[in-house]
């Protein structure tokens, strides 16, 4: 019973991961760059934590770039 209760845990998880892979996919564009934290707000808004964005964002190979002292998404797919 408890291993089956870990697997619903990690499929709840893993839709989370797509619906994070799917936020990010919908704002790729040319010569993007998006404010790290309103990328952060649009996903808290929707119920995706942080640490699950991140998961997204290393399984979809986007860096961070710091322009000033704010970080950005380099969301650039032309």
């Amino acid at each position: 019973m408890k291993i089956v209760n870990r697997d619903i845990k990690y499929l709840s998880k893993t839709n989370k991961i797509q619906q994070a892979k799917k936020l990010i996919k919908g704002l790729y564009g040319k010569n993007v760059l998006i404010f790290s934290a309103n990328i952060e707000r649009k996903a808290e808004a929707i119920g995706i934590s942080k640490r699950t964005m991140d998961m997204a964002k290393k399984e979809l190979n986007i860096k961070s770039k710091k322009h000033g002292s704010n970080w950005y998404w380099d969301l650039d797919r032309s």
